[in-house]
């Protein structure tokens, strides 16, 4: 079974509006890292980049190993990465540390 770890308390969270790095240990110890984002959070932090200047304005955005998904709780991000694995994506997706 694989180990995933996911970056926030459970509580007071909008699942919808939210973005995480995720870390997921295989069962052969190799550990890898996405960032997870919320389609509501990319328009979120475009907002947020055209008030404060970031991102030319918010005019563009990027991270490292971003997934899109719909919301970002534990249930969801674990049925993504279990999808990524049997469809051979993961790799692609995830990067190994």
């Amino acid at each position: 079974m694989n180990k995933y770890k996911y970056g926030h308390d459970r509580e007071a969270i909008d699942y919808a509006d939210n973005y995480t790095d995720v870390i997921v240990e295989m069962e052969n110890g190799a550990v890898y890292v996405a960032s997870f984002f919320t389609y509501q959070s990319i328009s979120s932090l475009i907002d947020k980049h055209r008030m404060n200047g970031e991102y030319l304005g918010g005019k563009y955005y990027w991270a490292e190993d971003m997934v899109l998904i719909d919301k970002c709780g534990m249930e969801d991000v674990k049925k993504v990465i279990q999808h990524l694995i049997e469809e051979g994506d993961f790799l692609e997706v995830f990067r190994k540390l």
